[in-house]
């Protein structure tokens, strides 16, 4: 396992997953390489784990759907570089639909995603435990490649009203080619020309 961790960004945390799944696949004995292979190996496992959580612990396809909205929310599309993990309010997803906050919570139990501490009346962070599964989870690479020029978009009005809302001035107000280009998204509703 130390040799497959090598210098892989993100390697201990990878090592303690796998670890994880070895000691709560194999309760009371110690685990052999057949149980290794069984669980995906180093990259494999937490993709596996993944997978076994959006078939096993979400039961209805709207938590499936709430769960790729919480993963995609947690991730920082890269224009020039790769994708990466962001830290986002516990709230924000909790407000993605009915039942986010509980597929918040089955996420975080299965360690999935992480929940950090946060001072009093501060909202408590989320993220993507593992950046392996933005990188090489086969599911995620697709929900994240089918939308990504809308989910561009849409962060990118997500920044813009939360400018005009810190700073609402006339000028930060759509118009023009810009008001055009954003209705016609499908994102938007409109169709694309």
């Amino acid at each position: 396992m130390i040799e497959e961790v090598g210098d892989e960004p993100g390697g201990l945390a990878l090592l303690e997953h796998v670890l994880y799944r070895l000691w709560k696949q194999c309760p009371g004995r110690p685990p052999t390489f057949a149980d290794y292979d069984a669980i995906g190996r180093l990259k494999g496992a937490v993709q596996k784990h993944a997978d076994d959580v959006l078939r096993e612990k979400l039961q209805t396809g709207a938590e499936r759907d709430l769960a790729r909205r919480i993963f995609v929310e947690l991730t920082t599309l890269g224009e020039d570089r790769a994708d990466s993990a962001r830290r986002v309010p516990k709230s924000k997803l909790e407000a993605l639909g009915p039942g986010a906050a509980a597929v918040v919570q089955v996420l975080a139990q299965e360690r999935l995603i992480t929940l950090g501490d946060a001072p009093p009346g501060a909202d408590q962070p989320a993220a993507i435990a593992h950046e392996t599964l933005i990188r090489e989870w086969p599911r995620m690479r697709d929900w994240l490649d089918k939308g990504r020029e809308d989910l561009l978009l849409g962060r990118e009005i997500d920044r813009d009203a939360e400018r005009w809302h810190t700073q609402p001035t006339g000028d930060r107000l759509y118009r023009g080619r810009q008001l055009s280009s954003t209705a016609s998204s499908p994102r938007a509703g409109g169709a694309r020309r």
